[in-house]
């Protein structure tokens, strides 16, 4: 899933400073998740800006460099006697 723009994220905010909607309604309005629009608050009071975060990079890797090598050449012997 892509992230949302800025420009959405900034028509979001303001609609949550304006204060005439509940969160409920400004996310219907903008057609994101009240979820969305709570996190959107909670990033600007903590980090003070809107900006899309960057990626939290994932699961780290099972097996280390050492590891994955001698997979590989297991892998490739196992190629060789059983084509």
């Amino acid at each position: 899933m892509n992230p949302y723009s800025l420009d959405l994220r900034q028509r979001v905010y303001r609609a949550c400073e304006e204060g005439r909607e509940s969160v409920a309604e400004i996310a219907q309005t903008f057609g994101v998740s009240a979820g969305f629009v709570y996190k959107l608050q909670r990033q600007k009071a903590t980090l003070g800006h809107i900006e899309q975060l960057p990626h939290g990079g994932g699961n780290p890797p099972r097996l280390d460099d050492r590891q994955e090598e001698l997979l590989t050449q297991w892998v490739k012997e196992k190629l060789r006697q059983h084509p």
